[in-house]
């Protein structure tokens, strides 16, 4: 799931790809959030840039992982220190 990311380089582009999106759901909690940091991570290298709401409700839904609890979420407490790590790194 990296490789359209890396060969990319562009979220907007990876979000067109028929079905890139779906296959994302078949991954278990880690695997969603670790792609998830990996999209942000590429958008943020690359300065990518998301002009329109649409776009990013699609790059929202995608990582969604990072922003809400998940159904298949354990229930044990997340490290203080990953959780400002991941919300640093939506927030930038």
């Amino acid at each position: 799931m990296k490789i359209p990311i890396d060969n990319y380089n562009n979220i907007i582009t990876v979000l067109k790809l028929a079905h890139f999106a779906p296959l994302i759901e078949y991954f278990d909690f880690y695997g969603r959030k670790d792609l998830s940091a990996y999209l942000v991570t590429n958008a943020l290298e690359n300065e990518t840039l998301v002009p329109s709401q649409e776009q990013a409700d699609s790059v929202l839904n995608i990582i969604d992982s990072m922003i809400q609890d998940q159904s298949d979420q354990p229930s044990s407490e997340e490290d203080p220190d990953d959780f400002a790590e991941e919300q640093g790194l939506l927030g930038r």
